[in-house]
């Protein structure tokens, strides 16, 4: 298992238990190479390159976005332009390289 997918594992069995009940999380898959034909196929169908991996709906919250990196990965670009996006429309948004990254980040925006 590859360290990103590890951290991703550790996030969603924590994400169970440290939300809220009326709370909602999903994971995008969109890491990985693909066939050039099935690329273009999801880009008619929605896709956006530097989607964050993780979105969550907490009522009455704003949607929170995380993204997982490992070591000394950074964001691309792509992921640096959809962040911009997302926090100028309101949401919130964190890299994490840890789960102490995730839990404080939780804790900051449940407790506002």
């Amino acid at each position: 298992m590859k360290n990103e997918e590890r951290l991703q594992t550790q996030v969603v069995e924590y994400l169970k238990y440290a939300l809220p009940k009326d709370s909602f999380f999903h994971h995008s898959p969109n890491e990985g190479r693909r066939h050039v034909n099935f690329m273009v196929k999801l880009k008619k169908m929605g896709f956006k390159a530097g989607f964050p991996d993780i979105v969550i709906w907490v009522k009455g919250k704003p949607t929170l976005f995380i993204e997982l990196k490992v070591g000394k990965n950074k964001l691309t670009q792509n992921q640096i332009d959809v962040r911009d996006t997302l926090l100028s429309l309101g949401h919130k948004y964190c890299v994490a390289y840890n789960l102490i990254d995730v839990d404080n980040f939780l804790k900051k925006e449940l407790t506002t």
